[in-house]
């Protein structure tokens, strides 16, 4: 990891200094910790750490706990406790020497309804969702590295809509201990980064078991990554709802995966992947409904949007015979979609089916992320360029069920082209 500071406190004075300079446009920071990410600096620069991370600024969307300080979940619902504990995976980042500069904007309770935050290729676009302000604030040189989460999409796809790196590990790689749960099943944490580079140093941190985080796992196993790298590429023409400059770039990725050498075969769309949806609602539902219903029972559903009040009674209705039989049908999807690792080390596929919607009011569709989400394989968005109006895309990756290293090693290696806004340069991740 490297930066072209001569201090930490150089390299937090440059961060602090584009947002003061873009947020009032941009919106991406629900609040900035000046103060202690000063007093952490001067720290650093008096030897206190000399962690992995050693004065890499973070940003942290706005879900995570900290002592004294409940997240606030982009709502404005009083908090269920206030925190005596700071969540695992802030305080490893902390151990490591990072700076938590600040928290990020996101969708109301990382569900649909926008927060206030802009795409900085184009204010008029939506940067995605729910991790709006963590994409954002890394697209703009903000910090070089944010935290953010996915439940159905929330990583990958804002980080296609703004350009740069997104990293969705495997279920229960990274832990949830502190994390506010919209559905406990499918919550997974994520990183934005502007280089691939980044987001290794990040997870390597944080890959960690944690015995206060049930769904918890130990990522023992360190795969290296073939020689002869065989690579997938879904066939997307079945999707009718896929943007033309999206379906052409991914055969433009395809042809030039192929002119740097790499084994390259496409796949034919399965069936699967049209139901993925109708397997993922009942589950979220429920699920979302349970961690949710406080908001009615507090009293507090008029200052929640209809979105998240549909959601609580929505997940009232789904019967158990529902949940359980999707559980099942979601295992056998797993089945099907681990098949493909028995031939493609890395399956490529769109990270979104266009890019960023010209609007304010929507975030985005997330059917291209909804598989890797519900069943928990690791998966990345690589920036591969623009589009005619200058607007970002990128190509979303899948690995095999815990080979995260084998895919972030990929990630490294494959094809990248990623261009800054060109209104937002904010600091160089290097």
């Amino acid at each position: 990891m490297e930066n072209a500071f001569n201090s930490v406190r150089e390299n937090v004075e440059a961060c602090l200094q584009a947002i003061a300079s873009q947020d009032h446009q941009l919106h991406a920071w629900e609040a900035v910790f000046e103060e202690s990410a000063r007093n952490q600096a001067a720290q650093l620069d008096n030897g206190a750490k000399n962690g992995p991370l050693k004065g890499l600024v973070i940003g942290l969307k706005d879900i995570f706990e900290m002592t004294g300080r409940p997240p606030g979940n982009g709502a404005n619902v009083k908090p269920i406790r206030i925190p005596e504990t700071t969540a695992t995976l802030v305080r490893l980042l902390e151990n490591a020497g990072a700076i938590m500069l600040g928290t990020t904007e996101l969708t109301e309770f990382c569900w649909f309804r926008p927060g206030p935050t802009r795409n900085p290729h184009n204010l008029e676009h939506t940067p995605g969702g729910s991790s709006s302000g963590s994409a954002a604030a890394v697209a703009a040189g903000m910090v070089p590295v944010a935290i953010g989460s996915q439940t159905k999409g929330s990583t990958i796809r804002p980080a296609s809509f703004c350009g740069i790196y997104g990293f969705k590990p495997t279920f229960g790689v990274v832990s949830c201990a502190g994390m506010t749960h919209l559905c406990p099943s499918f919550d997974h944490p994520g990183i934005f980064a502007r280089s691939p580079e980044d987001i290794v140093s990040v997870f390597e941190v944080l890959a960690q078991y944690d015995k206060n985080d049930p769904r918890s796992i130990n990522l023992a196993i360190r795969q290296e990554l073939s020689q002869d790298l065989t690579i997938g590429v879904f066939d997307c023409n079945r999707l009718a709802s896929i943007n033309p400059e999206m379906s052409q770039a991914l055969t433009n990725y395809t042809h030039r995966l192929k002119e740097e050498g790499f084994h390259v075969k496409g796949i034919p769309l399965p069936d699967w992947f049209f139901h993925a949806e109708e397997i993922f609602q009942p589950i979220f539902l429920a699920e979302a409904s349970d961690c949710l219903g406080y908001i009615i029972k507090q009293g507090e559903g008029d200052k929640v949007g209809a979105e998240i009040r549909d959601v609580i009674e929505e997940g009232k209705k789904v019967t158990i015979e529902s949940y359980f039989s999707a559980l099942k049908k979601r295992d056998e999807l797993s089945v099907q979609v681990d098949l493909l690792f028995d031939e493609f080390d890395i399956v490529v596929l769109p990270s979104s089916l266009g890019p960023a919607p010209a609007s304010l009011q929507s975030t985005g569709d997330p059917v291209m992320t909804v598989i890797s989400s519900m069943i928990g394989i690791p998966a990345a968005s690589i920036p591969t360029g623009l589009d005619r109006d200058g607007m970002p895309l990128g190509m979303q990756i899948w690995a095999r069920k815990y080979h995260d290293r084998q895919l972030l090693s990929a990630l490294k290696c494959l094809p990248a082209k990623l261009i800054p806004p060109s209104s937002f340069t904010g600091i160089s991740a290097k």
